[in-house]
């Protein structure tokens, strides 16, 4: 079974704003006061530019434009970006965090055959950057935040709509 995400993730009270004011946003609750905004096609053609990729080598989904976005966002709180592709227990992952308009962490990647580094992946060192806790009962900082409870960006929002 595979597991897929694109996604940006934040404070609730960062994300209501922009889940109400772009076309196709939704905002979904996880855990520790974040919510996640899963990255669909509305949410890539969203902004106000169309600028040159410059984390393309990185992010696979992300947008120029959405790239500005969270840039822009980010003034008023840290927001985090999240990919991620598995299937049977191998694939990458990437993730970023941009805080008062710069990128204050990463781009981090880990590719499909790499080890993740002994300071965790790179979506549990974003999410620590964000202020996640893992408490004695989860096994990192994706799953003390909840990011285990659907297996695909299509499902996030599948549930939002539910």
């Amino acid at each position: 079974m595979g597991y897929t995400l694109e996604a940006v993730v934040a404070r609730s009270t960062l994300l209501r704003e922009a889940a109400t004011a772009l076309p196709g946003a939704h905002q979904l609750e996880l855990s520790q006061g974040l919510a996640l905004m899963p990255v669909n096609d509305a949410l890539r053609d969203h902004g106000p530019t169309e600028g040159k990729r410059p984390l393309s080598d990185v992010f696979s989904f992300m947008s120029g434009r959405l790239e500005r976005w969270i840039v822009d966002r980010s003034t008023l709180g840290p927001i985090a970006y999240l990919e991620a592709d598995y299937f049977g227990g191998t694939g990458t992952q990437c993730s970023a965090v941009w805080e008062h308009g710069t990128l204050a962490l990463g781009p981090l990647s880990v590719g499909e055959w790499e080890r993740h580094p002994e300071e965790g992946g790179p979506i549990s060192r974003a999410l620590r950057h964000l202020g996640v806790r893992v408490g004695p009962e989860d096994l990192d900082e994706f799953e003390a935040v909840g990011l285990n409870a659907h297996r695909s960006t299509e499902s996030w929002i599948r549930a939002r709509n539910d």
